[in-house]
């Protein structure tokens, strides 16, 4: 049974890609994705 959601799981890998990959700044992501995971990515990471 996965207990990981898709936004949680999307926090992740966007913060890890952030790490590694810091020039990124544009990401596209379907309607699901909403809330804090928009808030924090656009926010803390700078990426829209």
């Amino acid at each position: 049974m996965n207990t990981l959601t898709d936004r949680d799981g999307g926090l992740t890998l966007l913060v890890r890609l952030h790490e590694r990959h810091w020039r990124v700044t544009r990401v596209w992501a379907d309607g699901g994705y909403t809330g804090q995971l928009v808030n924090y990515t656009r926010e803390v990471l700078r990426v829209v």
